[in-house]
């Protein structure tokens, strides 16, 4: 009683007081993790992983286990209720506006996977009135695997098993659990599934598209950080140059020359290309992965692109020599 009291008097305070009470308390809290004000989070254990972000006004209550991990983000309005279950959002997940999560028996979130808004996620189908009305019940953990999407208000019955890499169309009613690499297109029938590579193949992101996103990335992080120069018209080699003589580099293509860059102030973009071999950290889009030294700058740039461009890099190797997680 005592640990959930000091939670809810936690509630309003900014997110560095906030993370040095939990801290006390022995939570697992990563740098930079970031829980914003009059957002309501209380559990019997806490993990929160390095870049993770919790956003206002949403409502975490009573899991046993909470888990949140690297540069996952959860958004406003969202509810995770659940007595003594377990919540587990794996690393790079994302949970949209408004979502209801049920966690009283078990969720799991895989890797990479993200929830649209408004969804709803229950893992029990019970009252206290079942022994006199007799309606069915059903009673079980809700596990999402990795790279999934599940659109705008979808819901998903309790006891379900959802596999890897699956899309589920805005509005699907899952009632039953799916295999790897489908896509699920609702119908005049509950639902139908068909091969994910079909469906990909028409509605994929084309090979332009991803660099015209890159580019969108990089004009948003030049603006944010104050540019002072970007060069990105049409060539192979994209530079913003920052203030304090930092540098990004992007390579829309497979060619990277190799150039002298101070890896401390410098950061590289690559879409496709094959991992890098470089003390340098270098931004991988094609798999959100950061391959090569952790810097103060890189975190900086992976932090604001998770916090205000939705997109979610984690670091390959964390080497934070000398970052106890103190910097919040």
């Amino acid at each position: 009683m005592f640990k959930t009291m000091l939670l809810l008097l936690c509630t309003a305070l900014p997110s560095r007081a906030r993370l040095i009470v939990w801290r006390l308390l022995g939570f697992s809290v990563g740098a930079n993790a970031y829980v914003a004000p009059f957002t309501i989070v209380v559990a019997d254990y806490i993990e929160i992983g390095p870049g993770a972000v919790i956003g206002a006004l949403s409502l975490i209550y009573r899991p046993k286990i909470l888990r949140i991990g690297e540069r996952s983000r959860i958004a406003g309005f969202v509810r995770v209720i659940g007595y003594g279950g377990i919540a587990d959002f794996s690393d790079q997940t994302f949970v949209a506006l408004g979502c209801l999560i049920d966690s009283t028996t078990e969720f799991r979130l895989g890797a990479r996977s993200q929830l649209g808004p408004r969804g709803m996620f229950y893992t029990h189908g019970w009252n206290g009135l079942m022994f006199k009305t007799r309606f069915p019940e059903r009673t079980g953990p809700i596990v999402i695997g990795k790279d999934c999407w599940l659109g705008m208000g979808c819901i998903v019955f309790p006891k379900i098993r959802i596999g890897n890499n699956n899309l589920i169309l805005p509005g699907t009613l899952v009632s039953h659990s799916l295999p790897d690499d489908v896509a699920v297109i609702p119908s005049e029938k509950p639902y139908r599934t068909v091969p994910l590579k079909d469906f990909v193949r028409i509605s994929g992101l084309s090979e332009k598209a991803r660099i015209e996103k890159a580019r969108e990335a990089l004009a948003h992080l030049a603006a944010a950080f104050s540019a002072i120069e970007v060069a990105d018209s049409g060539s192979d080699r994209w530079v913003a140059r920052l203030p304090h003589q930092r540098m990004l580099v992007v390579y829309p293509g497979s060619d990277r020359p190799d150039e002298p860059l101070d890896p401390l102030c410098t950061v590289i973009w690559i879409l496709e290309a094959p991992k890098p071999s470089t003390k340098a950290p270098v931004f991988h889009f094609g798999d959100l992965t950061i391959y090569g030294s952790w810097t103060p700058f890189a975190e900086s740039v992976a932090d604001h692109l998770c916090r205000s461009f939705g997109t979610h890099f984690v670091f390959s190797s964390r080497n934070q020599a000398g970052a106890d997680g103190s910097d919040i």
